[in-house]
């Protein structure tokens, strides 16, 4: 099944997707969590966060630490899965690398999103991002539907 989501929707939601890894890449807090609808859930790992407030406490405790030094993270393959101009499912890649203070960098994580973007007020936000780790016996559950 593909997607009836309009051409300018897509650059919209491909937008916060870049804005979302941007965001962590720079221990923006705030900006993280304003990508969030107001009720949004975010869900790392098996760890949920639901509304913009507990989004932003997460994401500063995690990037807080004075041994952090900054991720690269980086969302590929972005997949439209359904939906409309108001309301889509979206998947992608992940791949989470730490630059450490000493110059080196580390590939930490590689994993997958399992999106669902909402549109309020003409603005494209997460309703629910959720991120689990690449697992190798999980493949069939990562394919895309049949177009």
């Amino acid at each position: 099944m593909t997607a009836g989501v309009p051409a300018d929707d897509r650059f919209a939601i491909l937008d916060v997707l870049a804005r979302y890894s941007r965001a962590l890449d720079t221990a923006d807090y705030e900006g993280y969590a304003a990508l969030f609808a107001p009720d949004g859930v975010c869900a790392i790992a098996g760890d949920e966060y639901v509304g913009r407030e507990a989004i932003a406490a997460y994401i500063k405790r995690l990037t807080g630490v004075e041994t952090w030094a900054g991720f690269r993270h980086h969302n590929t393959q972005v997949l439209f899965e359904a939906g409309d101009g108001e309301r889509c499912r979206v998947s992608c890649y992940s791949t989470i690398m730490v630059l450490h203070r000493d110059g080196s960098v580390e590939t930490r994580l590689q994993g997958f999103y399992r999106d669902v973007m909402v549109k309020i007020d003409g603005l494209w936000y997460f309703g629910e991002r959720r991120w689990e780790l690449w697992d190798l016996d999980k493949l069939e559950s990562y394919r895309p539907a049949s177009r």
